[in-house]
């Protein structure tokens, strides 16, 4: 776990005291539920302070999304754009099967070519690139 402001949960240290000062149960006949709600407010001021202060669950992933932008304007010649595939098959054969992949395709406009995917063939029919 981790925050993106740790300094707000100092706020704690000085909001519980007050908290537990006024609810604290007085009489003897209601003490069962002036308990009950001064645990709910608690439980109301921790969750808000640690949400002002940015509770995150980090978690490490081992799995890749890669996006391969390939460049289709007129200025690039077959060549080169045979290359750019090449890489393209390359690196998907190349890839663990869990990740995944993507191609988008720019010159004049941008546009998916081949959504992501986890495939190792990139199939050479599909897509504007490949025509």
């Amino acid at each position: 776990m981790s925050f993106a402001n740790p300094n707000l949960l100092m706020t704690l240290v000085l909001i519980l005291p007050f908290v537990w000062f006024i609810g604290f149960p007085r009489y003897r006949f209601r003490r069962r539920r002036d308990i009950a709600s001064l645990l709910i407010r608690t439980l109301i001021m921790v969750l808000m302070v640690l949400g002002l202060a940015g509770i995150q669950i980090v978690r490490q992933v081992d799995r890749l999304a890669v996006i391969f932008l390939v460049d289709a304007s007129d200025s690039i010649g077959t060549e080169l754009r045979e290359d750019q595939l090449a890489y393209i098959q390359n690196a998907v054969q190349d890839k663990p099967i869990d990740d995944e992949w993507a191609i988008i395709v720019f010159g004049a406009n941008a546009s998916i070519d081949t959504p992501f995917s986890n495939i190792d063939d990139i199939g050479l029919n599909e897509g504007y690139i490949f025509n």
